[in-house]
């Protein structure tokens, strides 16, 4: 089995040939409109690390330990809490909840299912075709978008209604034991996404399949604790930068992560497809052997 390393280098390679798929972690990034508000508003240095898994489409902000600025939904819209605030809460909620989720999720669904179908596609032929993945991905990863961020939501309504309440030490409790929550659940199922795409299959059947991968362990445990020690060393340099220099350190940070991005989205789909036995193979695994070049046909099981 190639290392995480050696996995990387041979994403990198595709990346290099296909850069104008970047411009979707480079759109994503800027879709982030609280983080982008919270980095323009800070003054002073901001030190801090992040830790992350794989994900459909992997932005600037995975990469960067934003400052916190009240209690925010991860939709880009900013839900503020305190004494006296939970009826602004709810209103706020439920404004995310009607309008502001469904389209985020639509949007960046979309741009996910392209983005991925086209790496998919890149790796099997050497072409990519971004409206054909739009059009053959969307609904599941529209359904994966949406249980995410109803996911999010359904931890955030109690902290944020005991913390408009004056409960301050349950509130910040329930958020304290929501991350751990949550970086399990992203554990078990970082795969199921790219597995939709690989195995042209529905979204139940990438979460079982997710799911079985994450718990026979393996090489998709050191692949998840690789992609984190990366995403550690990253945010090092990341954050300080891009809140440093403000608006100015957001435009930077999304053209310069926007290449490393789209490396990790062929890293991971070419490490998922070596790995799932439902899904396509795709020549020699990295760092076994000559380096086939692009425009080769794979072995593609999944059509």
């Amino acid at each position: 089995m190639p290392s995480f390393a050696e996995r990387l280098e041979d994403g990198w390679e595709r990346a290099a040939s296909n850069l104008p798929l970047a411009l979707v972690p480079f759109v994503v990034s800027l879709l982030q409109f609280d983080d982008i508000a919270t980095v323009a508003a800070f003054d002073g240095v901001r030190l801090g690390v992040r830790f992350g898994l794989p994900g459909p489409v992997v932005g600037l902000w995975q990469f960067v330990n934003v400052p916190v600025r009240g209690a925010t939904a991860d939709t880009g819209l900013p839900v503020g809490v305190g004494p006296g605030s939970e009826v602004g809460a709810a209103l706020g909620l439920l404004g995310v909840v009607l309008v502001v989720t469904p389209l985020y999720a639509a949007v960046t669904a979309a741009l996910a299912a392209g983005y991925l179908g086209s790496v998919r596609t890149v790796l099997a032929t050497g072409r990519y075709e971004f409206v054909e993945g739009v059009r053959r991905h969307f609904v599941p990863l529209f359904l994966y978008a949406l249980a995410v961020l109803a996911l999010q939501l359904a931890l955030l309504v109690p902290a944020l209604f005991l913390l408009g309440a004056g409960g301050f030490g349950a509130g910040y409790l329930l958020v304290v034991l929501a991350v751990p929550v949550f970086f399990a659940l992203a554990y078990l199922f970082y795969a199921a996404p790219f597995l939709v795409v690989l195995r042209g299959a529905g979204l139940l059947d990438a979460l079982r399949g997710s799911y079985e991968l994450a718990t026979d362990g393996g090489p998709y445990l050191r692949f998840a604790v690789g992609y984190c020690v990366l995403v550690v060393a990253l945010s090092i340099v990341a954050t300080p930068v891009v809140v440093g220099l403000g608006v100015a350190g957001v435009l930077f940070g999304a053209v310069a992560t926007a290449p490393v991005s789209l490396t990790l989205a062929f890293t991971t789909v070419r490490f998922l497809a070596d790995v799932d036995p439902q899904s396509p193979t795709f020549g020699v695994e990295p760092g076994s052997g000559p380096r086939l070049e692009d425009g080769f046909e794979g072995t593609d099981t999944a059509d």
